[in-house]
């Protein structure tokens, strides 16, 4: 169904341009024609009677330059269609190429919002479903104590919590994707940002003896504070997220040659294949760390640094950790 409506909608786009093709063929013909219809006669006398035109016509001259007039104009029209016709061909191929064109990225976006659908649709069964068993099971036991209640209610909430991440996550991305999340480009320092990030995720860090090291210059961009914070956070705690207990984390920001933030862990690394997909959504290297997110973060990464025009590089060995580089554009000159 869905390659059918397409074609049938190439189809039709076709039609408007061939359409529209034919109509101003028709008026440049028309125009062609009447303009040169008015110099069929004389190019006749001239031809027949060169400098010396009789002021008076026999009435077997007359039948004679009527009969040329006639021929001369039929011929003009047989070439006339003749040429239309190859234009209306050729243009028609180039419409149908065109309209092609102009539907692929319509196709495009559709079929990524129906795997989008698809994906989340998937994604949020899992918490769903658990907050739905956990439920049943409390509803149904009616031994249970206060500490084992205690603990239900503890499980729905995570999962509640999981489900509200997901969809500020998702709502983000949407509206990232479509072009409508506001942002507001002034002069940042990428130092003060990190270090705030640092500040607010280092009990996370502690939790599972992770050390943190700091390499944080003085450096300046131009870019939204709100998404800035948010990229550094989502490397952050990607890096932590796979990184294991008693591991190490090192956050730099340099400012030569160019601005960079570089977050590098000792974790288990990325592989080559998975390295060519860890941007997709809902894409997870381990999906046995999926309690951890939904693999929405570094989708969100990756589309704050094609807003902020900089470049995202990633190098990453199997059992030898991984480290995100963010690159900005030339640092704004301090005054």
């Amino acid at each position: 169904m869905k390659n059918n409506s397409f074609v049938r909608a190439r189809f039709i786009l076709t039609g408007w341009y061939c359409g529209l093709l034919f109509f101003i063929l028709f008026i440049f013909s028309l125009f062609l024609y009447t303009a040169q219809s008015n110099d069929f006669t004389r190019i006749i006398i001239q031809r027949d009677f060169g400098g010396r035109v009789p002021k008076v016509l026999t009435t077997l001259e007359t039948k004679e330059i009527k009969a040329q007039l006639k021929a001369i104009r039929q011929s003009f029209i047989i070439n006339l269609l003749v040429i239309d016709g190859i234009v209306l061909v050729t243009g028609g191929g180039l419409s149908y190429f065109l309209a092609g064109l102009t539907l692929s990225p319509i196709q495009k976006n559709l079929q990524k919002q129906k795997e989008f659908l698809a994906d989340a649709s998937h994604e949020l069964r899992t918490p769903l479903a658990a907050i739905q068993t956990a439920t049943e099971v409390a509803m149904r036991s009616t031994n249970r104590t206060k500490e084992e209640y205690r603990e239900v209610i503890q499980q729905i909430l995570g999962e509640s919590t999981r489900l509200t991440k997901m969809a500020n996550d998702l709502l983000a991305l949407s509206r990232m994707e479509t072009g409508i999340s506001p942002h507001t480009f002034v002069k940042l320092s990428l130092h003060d940002i990190a270090s705030t990030v640092l500040k607010e995720i280092k009990p996370l860090a502690q939790k599972k003896n992770i050390t943190l090291q700091t390499m944080i210059e003085d450096a300046y961009i131009m870019g939204d504070k709100y998404k800035i914070t948010q990229l550094v956070m989502i490397l952050v705690d990607n890096a932590i997220t796979y990184t294991t207990k008693g591991g190490k984390i090192e956050v730099i920001v340099q400012k030569n040659p160019k601005t960079q933030l570089m977050v590098k862990d000792n974790g288990r690394g990325i592989s080559a294949p998975d390295q060519k997909r860890i941007f997709d959504r809902f894409y997870q290297v381990d999906p046995s760390r999926s309690e951890k997110g939904a693999g929405i973060g570094l989708s969100i990464a990756k589309l704050i640094v094609q807003l902020h025009k900089a470049t995202l590089v990633v190098e990453s060995q199997e059992g030898h950790g991984s480290a995100f580089s963010v690159i900005f554009p030339s640092p704004l000159l301090e005054k």
